[in-house]
């Protein structure tokens, strides 16, 4: 897909407003900065998946779009936080059906609570599940196998102490 990405990438002219121009997507895809995936996901994705993805995942992936565009709004109305809610819902829902189960990730679950957040009065942007990714990242190199998982996490972290 990556070859094909590209291409579509490149017959898209930036608006005004996205001032980091985009690179390849097989050549740094894996590397892209927040901005180029932000910029992928609010503004790129509607238009490049389309011709690219069947239309049942086309369809599950606009939900997390026009999310956290609502999401991006300077003002938020009540219908607006509602709205977000049911785009969440029916995003999170469908995951297990089209991807599996194993791919309902933390991460994924934490798209209910954002909107909570901004119900509160929080500023979207003040959210980041980059501490949170990072933390499960590491969690994750603390075990092996599925026994006993918590008293091995334990047992690192206090060698980890003592050292």
């Amino acid at each position: 897909m990556g070859k094909h990405f590209d291409e579509a990438l490149r017959d898209i002219k930036l608006p005004d407003e996205i001032l980091r121009m985009y690179r390849s997507y097989e050549k740094y895809g894996k590397s892209w900065k927040a901005s180029e995936l932000k910029n992928f996901l609010l503004f790129f994705s509607p238009v490049i998946l389309k011709s690219l993805l069947p239309n049942v995942y086309y369809r599950h992936w606009l939900y997390v779009v026009n999310y956290c565009r609502l999401l991006q709004k300077k003002s938020m109305t009540q219908e607006d936080l509602q709205l977000a809610r049911i785009l969440a819902l029916a995003f999170i829902g469908q995951i297990p059906d089209l991807y599996g189960v194993e791919h309902v990730f933390y991460n994924i679950h934490l798209l209910n609570h954002i909107v909570e957040g901004v119900d509160n009065g929080s500023a979207p942007l003040a959210y980041s599940a980059f501490l949170f990714e990072d933390a499960g990242g590491s969690m994750r190199t603390q075990f092996h196998g599925s026994k006993c998982v918590a008293g091995q996490m334990f047992q690192r972290f206090t060698a980890r102490q003592l050292l």
